[in-house]
């Protein structure tokens, strides 16, 4: 194939393509670009191929998102990275949501060219924010639900710690009676531990009732997670492997981070108490702009009955446990915005999914 068939094969992928291209040399100038790239953007053929993209994106503010993006693949030299950001069209004032994916040019070690491919998928954005509402109208309810469970806890507790203290107060002085008979003792010493479980379980029914509201900002991933392994090493000598990339680590969410920790926490507690010894932490995103925590134990597993019930309030398998822990961890998700799931399939443990909307990093 001669040169002259090559551009013109060349020129009719580019013109025909529905998908936004854009190549951006080491200098930062925009060397190529397509029709269908100029109609996304807003910008004319010349308005692309005459400016730096430096110049021409960093002077609108509302297009932050969009701009970082560009920064983020050329420093950090990101091959497939994907995202989906806001974009406001300049010609026509118009909010879209863009989806961006890169790649390089190179010859041999050294960069050439950033390569940039747009789309424009505000449409299925849009049909994605719907479903998100009626999800939030859903958790909604769920809310209204632990707030009125939280409200009936912090009464039942309050009107029960008071009869244990009076009841393990008088049973230690009875156990004080040099006059008992052992068979006496024993059933003393039965109630104050009994009254010990009460205790606990009023403590911990307490505890889920008095948690505050979220206190929301941005949270990198990356550096939650960070706090999370750190908190599961000091707690049981276990650090986490992590499966992710830079960039998704990068991302952030909009939550309180003190909050999500102590919902990753609960279940890491669950995975232990049940016998795990290896926990995974994959991060991934999904086609729709979320972002999964998911957290994978290696223990025995949940049962398939079991399953629905797990996030109960006072559901629990163990012979000490409240069963309060996985009920706050949802209740703090939920209250941040998230959503929780859990799967075990048999004989391969269990895994704890936490979906997130990615949120801008800066205020």
């Amino acid at each position: 194939m001669d040169e002259s068939l090559k551009q013109a094969v060349t020129r009719n992928i580019l013109e025909s393509m529905a998908l936004g291209l854009m190549v951006v040399g080491h200098d930062g100038e925009v060397v190529v670009v397509n029709p269908a790239l100029t109609s996304i953007l807003g910008y004319t053929m010349e308005e692309l191929t005459t400016s730096s993209w430096g110049g021409l994106f960093f002077s609108r503010d509302e297009n932050r998102e969009f701009n970082d993006a560009l920064m983020e693949v050329i420093s950090l030299e990101l091959v497939n990275f994907h995202r989906r950001v806001p974009y406001t069209n300049p010609r026509t004032n118009s909010q879209m949501m863009l989806s961006l994916v890169s790649s390089f040019l190179r010859e041999g070690e050294e960069l050439t060219g950033v390569v940039l491919l747009v789309e424009d998928v505000t449409e299925a954005h849009q049909r994605l924010q719907r479903e998100r509402r009626l999800l939030w109208e859903r958790n909604i309810l769920q809310r209204e639900r632990a707030d009125g469970l939280k409200k009936l806890a912090l009464s039942v507790a309050h009107q029960v710690r008071n009869p244990i203290m009076s009841i393990a107060g008088f049973t230690q002085r009875l156990l004080k009676s040099e006059q008992l008979s052992e068979n006496a003792r024993e059933k003393l010493e039965i109630i104050i531990e009994e009254s010990g479980k009460l205790e606990k379980t009023v403590k911990t029914v307490a505890d889920y009732a008095s948690l505050a509201p979220p206190v929301k900002g941005r949270v990198e991933v990356g550096g939650m997670i960070d706090d999370i392994r750190r908190a599961t090493q000091e707690r049981y000598d276990l650090s986490p492997g992590v499966d992710s990339n830079a960039a998704l680590l990068a991302l952030c969410i909009a939550g309180d981070r003190t909050q999500l920790i102590r919902a990753a926490m609960h279940i890491v507690d669950n995975a232990v108490e049940a016998g795990a010894d290896g926990l995974k932490i994959h991060v991934s995103e999904t086609a729709d702009g979320d972002i999964f925590i998911n957290i994978t134990d290696n223990g025995p597993g949940i049962g398939h009955d079991e399953l629905p019930y797990i996030f109960d309030p006072f559901y629990t398998t163990k012979p000490h446990a409240v069963g309060m822990g996985l009920t706050e961890a949802r209740h703090i998700i939920l209250d941040n915005q998230g959503d929780i799931i859990a799967e075990s399939p048999p004989g391969q443990g269990a895994t704890f999914h936490l979906n997130f909307p990615v949120a801008p990093c800066h205020l």
